[in-house]
C-alpha cells in the first residue's frame, strides 16, 4: 500500500531524529490499516545494558491495561457472568466503601466517584493481592457522587479486577489471560515479572530533574501486583497491534467504543475504558499509558480500519512530546483528521474569580488557582510525602522549582497551557448541578476543590 510506505518512512525519520532530541532512548510503533501492516524499532532497551530494540521487545504498556480488563469484563457480560448495570457488590459482597451503589460500569468509565489514586494499594506479590486491595478500599473517600463526574480512576479497575476473580474463580491474570490474550492470539503478554525478566524487555528511563534534560535509567519496578488491572501488562509491538486489530474486527467488543455517558470530559467523550474523540465526524477511539517503565499509546480508527501502537521507554514531557508528534502524522498527515483547534476566551474578572482557589489532586499535591489579568495563573505545591515517595523510587531526583503555570481560558470552562501547543484543552473546571465550580480535571483526573 503507497500510503503506508510514505508513512512508513516518514515515522522512520521522526524516530531517527526527534527520539534522541526528545531523550527517548528506545521506542516502537505499529501501523496496521486495511489488511497490511509494519513495525518500526528505535534504539535501546537501556541505556546502562543497551540492547537493540526489537519487535519482540516487551513494553510496560501501563494504563493501556485497563482497556484488557474492560474487554474481559464484556466477555463475561456476554457470557451471562456479569451486568454491567449491576451493583458492583452484587459480586463483591465484601466491599466497604463508603457508597455501595456503584455499579460495574461505573468502574469501566470513570464515574465511580471514590478516590482513584493508589490509596489503597500496598506491597503485592501473592494471589491474595487484589482481595487485600479491597479490604482497604474502606479508606478511600468518596469524593463525588456516582454517575456524576468523569474523573480517571485506577483504584476502580483495581476492584474491576476482582469483580473477573469473583465471577470466574481465578486470579485476575489468569482469566485475563483465557478471556483476552487467548482470544486475540497474544503470545507475547504477560503480567508476571518472570515472564518478563526471562526475555528482552525495555527498562525505564527518566530526567531526575537535571538541568540538562538528560535521561538515565529509573531503578524500580512499575507497581505491586494489586495494581496489576489498572496498569500491569508488559507486551510487544506486534501483540499490542494485533489486540488493536482484535478490537475492530470482534463484534461484541464494539460496544467498548460507544459513549457509556453524557458527561463532559475535556474535548472526549467515554466509552468503556476507552476515551472517544471526533475528528472531522470520524471517531477515534484511544487509550494512553505511562509507568516508571515507561509510556504507551493504542489508538483505533474503526472508519478506516486502521490501528496505531507506540511505546516508548521513558517518561515525562520528551516522550509524550515524540508521541503527540507521531499522533500528528499519522492522525492528520497520513488520515486527513485535522482537529479544530481551540479558541481563546475573553473572560470578566467575575467569571475569572469563579475559578479562584485550592484544588486538592491527593497524595499532598495541591493545585492554587488566582486570576492573572486575562488568564490564570496556577502554583503546585507538594508535600514533604509525595517527595519522599518520588525519591524511594528515584533516590537522586533534584525536586525543581516550581514555577507558576499560565492557563488561557478556553469556551466551556475548559483551558489550555499557555506553555504547549495549544491543539487541544489540557484541562477543564468542573461544575455540579448548582453550577458551582467543583474540581479542576487536569491529566484526567478531578482535583477536588478545597478553598
Amino acid at each position: 500500500m503507497a500510503g503506508l510506505d510514505s508513512l512508513r518512512e516518514r515515522l522512520e525519520t521522526l524516530l531517527a531524529v526527534r527520539a534522541p532530541e526528545l531523550g527517548v532512548p528506545g521506542a516502537t510503533v505499529g501501523v496496521y490499516q486495511a489488511g497490511a501492516e509494519f513495525h518500526l524499532c528505535h534504539g535501546v532497551t537501556s541505556t546502562e545494558n543497551p540492547l537493540p530494540v526489537t519487535p519482540d521487545t516487551l513494553f510496560s504498556i501501563g494504563s493501556v491495561t485497563k482497556t484488557y480488563t474492560a474487554t474481559a469484563l464484556v466477555r463475561l457480560a456476554g457470557l451471562g457472568k456479569v451486568e454491567l448495570d449491576a451493583p458492583v457488590t452484587r459480586y463483591v459482597p465484601e466491599l466497604a466503601l463508603k457508597e455501595t451503589k456503584i455499579t460495574v460500569l461505573q468502574l469501566l468509565n470513570h464515574t465511580a466517584g471514590f478516590d482513584g489514586g493508589d490509596g489503597a494499594g500496598g506491597p503485592s506479590r501473592d494471589d491474595s493481592a487484589l482481595a487485600a486491595f479491597v479490604d482497604r478500599m474502606a479508606r478511600l473517600e468518596q469524593v463525588f457522587s456516582p454517575g456524576r463526574v468523569v474523573s480517571y480512576n485506577n483504584a476502580a479497575f483495581c476492584l474491576a479486577g476482582r469483580v473477573i476473580e469473583k465471577v470466574t474463580g481465578k486470579t485476575y491474570e489468569a482469566a485475563v489471560k483465557e478471556l483476552v490474550f487467548d482470544h486475540a492470539g497474544l503470545r507475547n503478554s504477560f503480567f508476571d515479572v518472570a515472564d518478563v525478566i526471562t526475555r528482552r524487555f525495555a527498562v525505564g528511563h527518566g530526567n531526575k530533574g537535571a538541568d540538562d534534560g538528560s535521561t538515565a535509567v529509573i531503578h524500580s519496578w512499575h507497581m505491586e501486583r494489586d495494581r496489576a488491572a489498572a496498569g500491569g501488562v508488559f507486551c510487544d509491538i506486534r501483540d499490542l497491534l494485533a489486540y488493536g486489530r482484535h478490537h475492530l474486527d470482534d463484534e461484541e467488543l464494539a460496544l467498548m467504543r460507544l459513549p457509556s455517558t453524557d458527561l463532559p470530559y475535556d474535548d472526549t467523550r467515554m466509552g468503556l475504558s476507552w476515551t472517544l474523540r471526533d475528528l472531522g465526524g470520524v471517531r477515534v477511539v484511544q487509550h494512553a499509558g505511562g509507568t516508571v517503565c515507561g509510556a504507551a499509546v493504542l489508538q483505533l480508527v474503526p472508519e478506516h480500519d486502521f490501528v496505531v501502537a507506540v511505546t516508548v521507554n521513558a517518561i515525562g514531557t520528551g516522550s509524550g512530546t515524540l508521541i503527540r508528534e507521531i499522533e500528528e502524522a499519522i492522525l492528520e498527515d497520513h488520515l486527513g483528521l485535522v482537529p479544530a483547534k481551540p479558541k481563546p476566551v475573553s473572560l470578566t474578572a467575575e467569571k475569572l474569580a469563579e475559578y479562584a482557589g485550592t484544588y486538592d489532586r491527593g497524595d499532598g499535591h495541591l493545585l492554587v488557582v488566582r486570576p492573572d489579568g486575562d488568564r490564570l495563573e496556577v502554583l503546585r505545591e507538594y508535600s514533604e510525602e509525595i517527595i519522599a515517595r518520588y525519591r524511594a523510587r528515584m533516590p537522586d531526583l533534584v525536586v525543581p522549582v516550581q514555577k507558576p503555570l499560565t492557563l488561557i481560558p478556553l469556551a466551556g470552562d475548559a483551558f489550555f497551557q499557555a506553555d504547549r501547543s495549544g491543539r487541544r484543552p489540557d484541562g477543564t473546571f468542573v461544575r455540579l448541578a448548582d453550577g458551582k465550580v467543583a474540581g479542576v480535571r487536569w491529566s484526567h483526573r478531578v482535583a477536588r476543590r478545597v478553598t
